[in-house]
């Protein structure tokens, strides 16, 4: 994801070095292409992010891919630094969860590039960085074991030291130096190493640190969360210590190539070793974790009836268009609003990917409702369509309006004649003023379907309750369900 300091061209162009600054121009323009194109959608969740390139090192002129994943809508910012801490920046912009991707072209100078992706929403703010490497020429990805290991100064010591083997094969007597995995998938493997002083050094008292190192850190010196210490001590001379790890590793979150590397120092401490690891390793490498691409998933939602009176049930059902890991389940959310999520109900997959859950709404209204799967390592997130579930008054509590919703239906396919005739009943002034009422609802919010039907529904519950308590009678009443009924219909 590192792109810092890389300007972008159209392939069938290669500038000359002059034109470097040319660049910020044509990456933002062609990140913005590509990021509109190719959002893959997740859903709402915890605010994570993550960014990395599809390779670790590049040579002089080949294309980088930067991807980067967010777990929610937001605002995003790509500030890209290369090593003569000149910068690109992209953004800021808002975009939509999931995973995106922006291409550049590797170019000057030689070296490491860093990329900085900030997002933020709603006062949440997060970031996360990589490196990535542009070289002149293409290096060999992993050394050969045994092998000697990286120091500070970029060299390989060798002398002393020997990575006798790395394997990602724990249960096999090879030396399996590369794996693949899904991304956060844990991979193990095991280290075996062999270490003396030599004769030059007084051996009594000189103390080894040999680490492992992630080309994925955020920052060079690596923070305590990608590297792994293998070693602290004093081996003495020849022959020394042979020593034995093996360690689980978290697999990064974005597709991509990924390195390890085997490293060692001579200090009183570990801290005060891994500080002075302050430059990006380049390749070759001491081992690889290639992370793929998550499946992409699919989730329905459907709610039947559609459309039900207050203390009444609905079915919420759906289905996964992908076999579920053992265990997984399904979150279904609902809103008033459309914006505002709650979650509902967290329900069980079956092994065909279909769930279901009876759910009796507490209070009339219109409820809008999705479902949402988390994924798993093989499949990404996927959240469903929302749809809509209308509850309304139980009219059963009152049969005689059944004949007069009847008559209403009449009035309203009847025109002004019949509705005049109406108005003539007692009250006729009250009715009036709650017409014009719902005229000026309707005509504030109609462009607002969703929140008009609830406003509509919250009206419709009054005049109820003013039927109940007799302030209205049940001609008034049908002269104002009727057009609170028509204007339902004109949103649908």
């Amino acid at each position: 994801m590192e792109a810092g300091g890389v300007a972008i061209y159209p392939k069938e162009k290669k500038p000359a070095k002059g034109a470097l600054y040319e660049g910020p121009l044509l990456l933002i323009l062609l990140s913005t292409l590509l990021l509109l194109a190719m959002p893959v959608r997740e859903v709402q969740g915890a605010f994570d992010i993550h960014v990395s390139t599809d390779k670790y090192e590049y040579v002089l002129g080949e294309s980088v891919s930067i991807l980067f994943f967010i777990s929610i809508d937001c605002e995003v910012k790509l500030v890209i630094t290369g090593p003569d801490q000149s910068t690109l920046v992209y953004g800021p912009h808002v975009v939509s969860a999931g995973t995106h991707s922006v291409a550049t072209i590797a170019w000057t100078p030689l070296g490491p590039r860093r990329v900085v992706l900030e997002g933020g929403s709603k006062g949440l703010k997060r970031n996360a960085a990589c490196y990535f490497i542009v070289a002149n020429e293409r290096c060999q990805e992993l050394y050969s074991t045994p092998a000697g290991a990286w120091t500070h100064g970029g060299i390989i010591y060798n002398s002393s030291l020997l990575l006798l083997s790395i394997d990602f094969d724990l249960s096999g007597s090879g030396d399996q130096q590369a794996t693949s995995a899904y991304p956060g998938e844990i991979v193990s493997m095991k280290v075996l190493y062999w270490v003396w002083t030599p004769s030059t050094l007084r051996s009594e008292t000189v103390r080894w640190q040999l680490f492992l190192f992630c080309s994925w850190t955020p920052q060079w010196p690596p923070p305590s969360s990608h590297y792994f210490l293998m070693y602290d001590a004093t081996p003495g001379g020849y022959p020394g210590t042979q020593g034995a790890n093996v360690f689980s590793i978290s697999a990064p979150m974005c597709p991509g190539v990924y390195y390890l590397w085997f490293a060692c120092s001579l200090n009183a401490s570990s801290e005060h070793a891994v500080s002075n690891f302050k430059t990006p390793m380049t390749l070759p490498a001491h081992a690889k974790i290639v992370v793929r691409q998550r499946q992409p998933s699919a989730i329905t939602l459907d709610v039947s009836p559609s459309s039900i009176a207050l203390g009444k049930d609905t079915t919420l059902s759906g289905n996964l268009n992908v076999t579920p890991s053992e265990g997984a389940r399904v979150q279904i959310w609902y809103s008033m609003n459309t914006t505002t999520f709650s979650r509902l109900i967290e329900v069980a997959i079956d092994s065909y990917g279909r769930f279901s859950y009876r759910w009796t709404p507490p209070s009339i209204g219109t409820y809008f409702i999705k479902a949402s799967w988390d994924g798993d390592l093989r499949c990404g997130r996927a959240e469903s369509k929302v749809i809509e579930l209308t509850v309304t008054e139980d009219w059963t509590h009152f049969p005689q309006l059944e004949r007069l919703q009847q008559i209403a239906g009449v009035a309203a396919t009847g025109g002004s004649v019949v509705l005049g005739w109406l108005f003539k009943t007692r009250k006729r002034r009250f009715v009036s003023g709650y017409l014009a009422k719902i005229d000026a609802a309707y005509n504030e919010y109609s462009m607002n379907p969703g929140e008009c039907k609830k406003l509509l529904a919250q009206m419709r519950h009054e005049v109820l309750q003013l039927l109940k308590k007799g302030k209205i009678d049940e001609a008034q009443f049908v002269i104002l369900d009727t057009k609170l009924t028509q204007y339902t219909r004109d949103l649908a």
